[in-house]
């Protein structure tokens, strides 16, 4: 796991609120652990530095209903680890709910809890064991109405390939400039450049 995640503690009465909850069907689910949730995602958010943990999006200042926590490993398939910090991270909606739900073909399997931290049982980059830029670049230009955003597998990286195609990020690409369009010289050349710098990532 990646050094920070252990600096999250769980308070004495937050552990017996969720022991209590853990006797239930749903224990994320319960009332009485709605704080220990959002601390969860305030943690979450920092640690993964605001992103989205498998599609990189922005999700600085963006509405708390928008941005779930996110399990790994299903709760519905792995329920003692419900409140595990590192089987938890944040996602976008899309990327938690439309894409991963509660799937386990990311997974080798067979898989059993104790592989928690198992690095290599995983086909996606992990948010908490592996290192996004060694496997996936996302690059984005912004120049008034014009867009780029680009996904670049890092090398052989199966990791990076699997996750690009697992959440279909090809979807989020564009480039909507155009130099024919010419805005001006400067910025034609940066986004030349820049063009150069994606396909040198391979």
């Amino acid at each position: 796991m990646k050094a920070g995640l252990d600096v999250f503690v769980f308070s004495d009465a937050e552990k017996l609120l969720i022991t209590a909850a853990m006797v239930e069907l749903r224990p994320w689910d319960s009332e009485s652990v709605a704080a220990i949730k959002q601390r969860i995602k305030n943690f979450h958010l920092r640690f993964a530095e605001s992103m989205c943990c498998y599609c990189y999006r922005d999700l600085t200042a963006e509405f708390s209903f928008v941005i779930d926590v996110e399990h790994i490993l299903p709760k519905r398939h792995y329920k003692p680890l419900t409140f595990d910090v590192r089987n938890l991270s944040v996602a976008c909606k899309r990327c938690n709910m439309k894409m991963k739900r509660d799937r386990l073909d990311f997974l080798d399997l067979p898989f059993d809890e104790s592989e928690l931290e198992a690095g290599e049982k995983y086909k996606i980059i992990h948010p908490n064991i592996d290192y996004r830029d060694q496997h996936l670049k996302r690059v984005v230009l912004q120049f008034n109405a014009k867009r780029m955003v680009k996904y670049v597998p890092v090398g052989a990286s199966a990791k990076g390939v699997f996750s690009y195609n697992y959440f279909q990020l090809a979807e989020f690409e564009i480039d909507s400039f155009d130099t024919a369009q010419g805005a001006n010289q400067p910025i034609d050349e940066a986004i030349a450049a820049i063009r150069e710098l994606v396909n040198s990532i391979n």
